[in-house]
């Protein structure tokens, strides 16, 4: 092979890694761990914490944290202290915690605590952090869950309304279809069954919508009023029927939302009551333009409204005792492959909401990294390697920074990371153009070293 052909071979190879590079996503935003707090500045003093950190070995993003909270109280009266422990959700999906008091599993229940913009800068830890933990900030979250009970202002979810009950007939392998008008200032109708909703928002028409298949001929569908009923000229697709009746607004909702609750495993351990208060703020909330809407959606748009949890519960604690509260949940890494050509995956644990226990003493720190990822890059605090892939360190107290920790394959970002990095910013930033480019030349130039070996073949 000549120097020009291996240089073409090589230069072919750099694009065809870069590119594959180039299909994988350059950042993945994750969020921080949080600290349980008591929920009012508590005569509890929290004398010793210890938190490990296990990298998954399966799933080298996820890691699972378990903290062990050694707390005193000093007072010569016995205590019951209502205790949270702040997450983001993401999605329907549950925290995935286990509590323990004393080694017994303590019941616990989960609440909507604010809503976090994901798509702003100040939604990203490592981005803005300060500015994320003002959303997320402790007093703000208490704040929230202490508010009173929630009034719907377009509609009275305690009155009778109408309730449209449709049943499906055959023929089956179709489309069935609902089309109604509406006051969409006066009235707000939530679908049950009818996932598919459109309309032109200029006007008062609304059509909602789902297949039909086989087995769904004789199940039912519904359309529940809320506010003043100004439905009319409701017409059905097919041999479908359509009654009306009437039922009680708020009852109806919590019917579907506990069957929902049973059959979403993330639901669970959701407080029914808050639950169900998130639910009528969501539809209360909705624009006229978007005044129809599935229950479905309802849910979603709920979870999602509402992403600042905490899992809620209490403690009783005896006088002049000290007792170990235990608590494990997962905890996702941020991904980040801006300056490397492997993913930088970065933990943080944010110490805040701690320090409202009456005192906090020292802290011991272990992490236990995956063999793929065996290597901490930079950290917020002095750790340090007692072992192959497992760091530690202690403090007297709490420190004041977060604990933010970076992990990478080998010991740190090479040039030859940052060079790939380069070409794959090039893909990413040109996308198919550059793509298109670059083969073209690489051909081009390997065309023109077996034209130049070919024609020295034959003058030989």
């Amino acid at each position: 092979m000549t120097k020009k052909a291996f240089i073409a071979a090589l230069f072919t190879w750099l694009i065809i890694l870069s590119a594959g590079y180039a299909a994988l996503p350059m950042y993945e935003k994750s969020y921080p761990a949080f600290s349980a707090s008591p929920t009012s500045v508590s005569s509890l003093a929290l004398t010793h914490k210890e938190l490990i950190f296990k990298v998954d070995e399966q799933d080298k993003r996820q890691a699972r944290i378990t903290a062990h909270y050694t707390l005193f109280n000093a007072l010569s009266e016995d205590l019951t202290i209502p205790v949270i422990l702040p997450y983001i959700a993401e999605g329907t999906e549950g925290p995935g915690a286990e509590i323990l008091f004393n080694d017994q599993a303590v019941e616990y229940k989960i609440y909507g605590a604010g809503n976090l913009d994901r798509y702003s800068n100040c939604g990203d830890y490592l981005k803005e952090p300060d500015g994320f933990k003002d959303l997320v900030n402790i007093d703000n979250i208490i704040n929230h869950l202490n508010r009173p009970a929630y009034q719907p202002i377009h509609f009275d979810d305690q009155a009778e309304t109408s309730l449209y009950e449709i049943t499906f007939n055959p023929p089956y392998n179709r489309q069935a279809s609902f089309s109604f008008s509406l006051d969409k200032e006066k009235t707000r109708v939530l679908t049950f069954g009818l996932p598919i909703i459109f309309g032109d928002p200029k006007n008062s028409k609304v059509t909602a919508a789902r297949d039909i298949t086989e087995k769904d001929i004789g199940e039912k569908a519904y359309l529940l009023i809320l506010g003043e009923d100004t439905v009319t000229n409701i017409q059905g697709s097919h041999n479908d029927t359509i009654s009306k009746s009437m039922v009680e607004g708020g009852d109806y909702i919590r019917k579907n939302l506990k069957g929902l609750q049973q059959d979403w495993s993330g639901l669970h351990h959701r407080d029914f009551g808050d639950f169900y208060e998130m639910t009528i703020r969501q539809i209360d909330s909705l624009p006229d333009v978007l005044s129809v809407t599935s229950m479905e959606a309802t849910l979603r748009e709920t979870v999602n409204h509402n992403n600042i949890c905490v899992i809620s519960f209490e403690l009783d604690f005896p006088a002049g005792n000290t007792k170990t509260l235990s608590l494990a949940y997962p905890v996702q890494a941020f991904m980040d492959r801006w300056e490397a050509r492997d993913y930088v995956k970065t933990f943080a644990s944010l110490f805040d909401p701690s320090r409202r226990f009456s005192e906090c003493g020292g802290i011991d720190i272990c992490i236990e990294l995956s063999p793929a990822h065996p290597f901490i890059i930079e950290s917020s605090l002095p750790l340090f390697e007692i072992e192959p892939g497992v760091y530690r360190m202690s403090l007297n107290s709490l420190p004041q920074e977060d604990l933010v920790f970076s992990t990478y394959s080998p010991e740190q970002v090479t040039p030859i990371d940052r060079m790939l990095h380069r070409s794959t910013s090039y893909l990413k930033s040109y996308g198919h153009f550059a793509i298109f480019c670059t083969i073209l030349v690489s051909t081009a130039l390997i065309v023109m070293v077996t034209l130049a070996f070919l024609k020295r073949k034959m003058k030989g």
